[in-house]
């Protein structure tokens, strides 16, 4: 961190939730402390997109300046009852289906997230979608909701249910760390109430760190096979 002064079920999308809320321009001051995160986007002619949650008027994302979420309007439920909202359509990836409600900037420790991946030759899904890119953000940390999306997953026996954790309003001005997708080989995110997109990544800048965190990194898809590490490299100050 640091200072800074200026699986419930869905219809094709089962367990997955939401990757983002839609976002506004901050008008208040940015927040005091902060982490670093990483964010995959949709890219399509050099502007950024969310890859899966609906975005009905198809903005795209900007960079450089803070951006508060926007809860997504609730779509529909899941057969246990939990809030759903609309994926694809406009101004993402495409497709369709319904994510389970949790508002908020969705953000990787690492750029790694094996949930994307399209299928392979042998039809496996090993690929990191080809439009999809990963940028560096700056998110806000003055709050740590953690013990409050922890405590939304105790059920009325008194047991912990993962997939009933996390919270149904925007962690304003802070966050929390949740593993969204029920497969345990994927990674947990910092979900978030406001971020700053600093700069997209370059392959090998991805590839790096991904290396960096003891991982080997994803293949990316439309490139034979190999893996992330076909641009320049430069990491800036970070």
């Amino acid at each position: 961190m640091s200072n800074n002064n200026s699986p419930e079920e869905g219809n094709n999308l089962s367990g997955i939730s939401v990757f983002d809320g839609l976002g506004s321009i901050r008008t208040e001051k940015p927040p005091r402390k902060t982490g670093i995160g990483y964010k995959v986007f949709f890219q399509k002619n050099g502007k950024l997109y969310p890859p899966m949650v609906a975005n009905p008027d198809g903005k795209d994302t900007p960079i450089g300046v803070w951006l508060d979420a926007d809860a997504a309007p609730i779509s529909g439920k899941s057969k246990t009852g939990r809030p759903q909202v609309k994926a694809g359509g406009k101004g993402t990836q495409g497709g369709s289906g319904r994510l389970a409600y949790r508002p908020g900037w969705h953000l990787g420790k690492i750029p790694y997230a094996i949930l994307f991946n399209r299928a392979d030759k042998a039809g496996n899904r090993t690929l990191f979608p080809k439009d999809f890119v990963w940028a560096i953000c700056e998110y806000a940390a003055d709050i740590n909701y953690q013990k409050d999306a922890e405590a939304e997953g105790i059920t009325k026996n008194g047991k912990f249910n993962h997939a009933y954790a996390g919270l149904k309003y925007v962690p304003k001005n802070g966050y929390y760390i949740y593993r969204t997708n029920p497969n345990p080989e994927t990674d947990p995110w910092i979900i978030t109430g406001a971020m700053k997109v600093i700069r997209v990544l370059t392959d090998v800048e991805v590839d790096k760190l991904v290396r960096r965190a003891g991982r080997k990194p994803q293949k990316r898809e439309g490139m034979g096979g190999f893996y992330y590490g076909f641009q320049g490299f430069s990491f800036a100050n970070y």
